[in-house]
C-alpha cells in the first residue's frame, strides 16, 4: 500500500479527470501520512466527501466509480442491513495503479517526522506539517503549528465583528438530522435547476417538519415543487400539500392489522425514523 505522500504525488502528476483528481486527493487527506491507511472511525461518507469537494452527490458516486476503475480507490462497501442497523461506512484504501508515474519528493512534505523541535529553534525540511507543543505567549511559531493562544493564558475563541464578539468556527448543524438529509436527497435532484440557496431550501423543509408535517408528505411535496422548479418555501410546500391531499383520502388514523389504528403523531414518528433511516443507509454506500 503507497503512503499517502505516494499516493499525492502520484495522483498530481497523473492524467486523471480534474474532479476525480480532486475527489481523490481529498480521500486522501484522511490517510496516514506513512502508511496511506484511512483509520475506521475517520472514513468519509457520502455527505462528508459531498461537503468537502462541493460536489453533488450524482458527481461523487460518478468519480468515486470512476478511481475505483482505474485502480486508484479500492471500495469496502457494508451490505445495507449494516448501514441501517449499525451505520456502517464505506471503506477506502488508496492505491496506485499499475504502470503510474510516483514522482520522486522533494524533502519539504507536510507532516514528515521531527525528532525534536522548540519554539525559536529554525525548521528544517523534517518539521513541516508537525503537530507541536503549545506556544508560549512571545515565542516564535514553528511552521505547521496550529496557534492555540494569543495573549499568555487567553484562550483564541472569538474576534470582534461589527456587532460583538463572535466564534472563530461558527457552531455548524449537525450533519444527520432529517431536515439536513432531506435537503441534501432533495439538492441531488433538483439543486442544479434552482437558483435558491441550500440555506433557505433548508430552513422551509426544518420549518415544515415543525408545523408536524408527515416527513415521507413532506418529501413528496419537495419532489412536486422540484418538478415544476419553483422554490422551496412555505406557500409552495402548502400548495403542492394541497394538491396531493386532494388525490388521497384518509383520517387521522390509519388501520393495522388486528383492527389496531395508528394515531398520527405514531404515523409521523415512524414515517422519520423510516426515512431517517433509509437516507443514513444510502449515505454511508
Amino acid at each position: 500500500m503507497p503512503s499517502r505522500f505516494q499516493f499525492e504525488r502520484a495522483v498530481r502528476s497523473s492524467e486523471l479527470a480534474p474532479l476525480s483528481r480532486l475527489l481523490a486527493l481529498t480521500v486522501a487527506t484522511w490517510a496516514d501520512v506513512r502508511t496511506g491507511v484511512i483509520p475506521d472511525h475517520l472514513q468519509p461518507s457520502l455527505t462528508t466527501l459531498e461537503e468537502s469537494t462541493g460536489l453533488v452527490r450524482a458527481s461523487v458516486r460518478t468519480h468515486l466509480d470512476k478511481l475505483e476503475a482505474g485502480g486508484w480507490l479500492k471500495r469496502n462497501r457494508p451490505s445495507v442491513a449494516a448501514a441501517r442497523a449499525v451505520k456502517a461506512r464505506t471503506k477506502y484504501k488508496l492505491l496506485i495503479p499499475k504502470g503510474a508515474e510516483v514522482p520522486d519528493s522533494d524533502g519539504i512534505e507536510l507532516g514528515q517526522d521531527v525528532t525534536d523541535a522548540r519554539a525559536g529553534d529554525a525548521l528544517d525540511e523534517r518539521g513541516l506539517g508537525q503537530e507541536m507543543p503549545q506556544a508560549r505567549a512571545g515565542d516564535a511559531l514553528p511552521l505547521g503549528q496550529e496557534m492555540t493562544v494569543t495573549r499568555a493564558g487567553d484562550a483564541l475563541s472569538s474576534y470582534l465583528g461589527p456587532n460583538g464578539p463572535k466564534d472563530v468556527q461558527p457552531p455548524r448543524a449537525a450533519a444527520d438530522d432529517l431536515p439536513t438529509r432531506m435537503l441534501t436527497k432533495w439538492w441531488e435532484q433538483y439543486g442544479r435547476q434552482t437558483a435558491q440557496g441550500r440555506t433557505s431550501v433548508r430552513a422551509a423543509i426544518a420549518a415544515a417538519l415543525e408545523n408536524g408535517i408527515d416527513p415521507n408528505l413532506l418529501w413528496q411535496a419537495l419532489v412536486r415543487v422540484g418538478e415544476l422548479s419553483k422554490p422551496i418555501t412555505g406557500g409552495t410546500l402548502q400548495f403542492a400539500l394541497s394538491e396531493l391531499r386532494k388525490n388521497t383520502t384518509g383520517a387521522d388514523v390509519i388501520p393495522l392489522a388486528g383492527g389496531r389504528r395508528l394515531s398520527t403523531a405514531d404515523q409521523r414518528a415512524s414515517a422519520a425514523m423510516a426515512l431517517a433511516a433509509e437516507l443514513a443507509a444510502e449515505d454511508n454506500q
